[in-house]
């Protein structure tokens, strides 16, 4: 077993909530259902890099980025992944003049996380604040194909199963980092901030629109 991080890509392409209240109607449907009574969430593509975008414009994929949080998906992406991601939360509608996607809330808990074994940074009343290697309870993870951890609903983990479901269908827009297998454990992550770290802004547009080529490709495709 595999287990990543997974979000939308940035780099692609940015969506944001659109018009007042949308914000907090967003971040309200995070671990906690919301199908009941809601009403579709206006959001909007907005221009991420200034005016680079006017000739690299962003891509709208399966999973344009919503935060680092939520998933939002586009119809394919929903229909091929419905069997795995429903069990595990709710799909809500939002209102995009781009197309029709739906903001995926996942609501599976698990205290899946080894304390004790995993390192982490830590605010000041030493409660986590960011895991820098984790290590996994593959037993309580069993077959679910996205989680978040217990009490901390800012990430959400997927498995194997998803990734390859997402590869297979050949979908675009979703990064998913490797933060733990069952064969060699946790993965050490870069401290925040030292990523890019030495890295030049021209480097960084050359393979953001290296990036952006390649999903247009894979969207016409598809």
């Amino acid at each position: 077993m595999r287990v990543f991080t997974v979000k939308g890509d940035h780099q692609l392409a940015w969506i944001n909530p659109a018009g007042d209240g949308e914000g907090v109607r967003l971040s309200r449907a995070r671990g906690t259902s919301a199908a009941a009574g809601w009403r579709p969430l206006r959001v909007e593509l907005i221009s991420t890099l200034g005016e680079e975008d006017e000739v690299d414009p962003p891509v709208v994929t399966d999973c344009p980025y919503l935060g680092a949080v939520q998933l939002l998906l586009s119809a394919r992406a929903r229909d091929v992944l419905a069997p795995l991601l429903e069990p595990e939360g709710e799909f809500l509608p939002v209102e995009a003049a781009f197309g029709a996607y739906w903001i995926y809330n996942c609501l599976r808990s698990l205290e899946a996380l080894d304390e004790a074994r995993s390192v982490a940074e830590r605010f000041p009343d030493g409660d986590i604040k960011r895991i820098t290697r984790h290590e996994l309870r593959p037993e309580v993870i069993g077959q679910h194909a996205i989680f978040h951890l217990h009490g901390k609903t800012g990430i959400y983990y997927a498995t194997d199963r998803l990734v390859a479901a997402v590869e297979r269908a050949g979908l675009t827009g979703f990064v998913f980092t490797e933060v733990w297998s069952s064969e060699s454990g946790g993965v050490d992550l870069p401290p925040r901030g030292l990523l890019n770290r030495g890295v030049s802004d021209e480097v960084l547009r050359q393979q953001r629109m290296a990036k952006r080529a390649a999903a247009r490709e894979r969207v016409a495709a598809g």
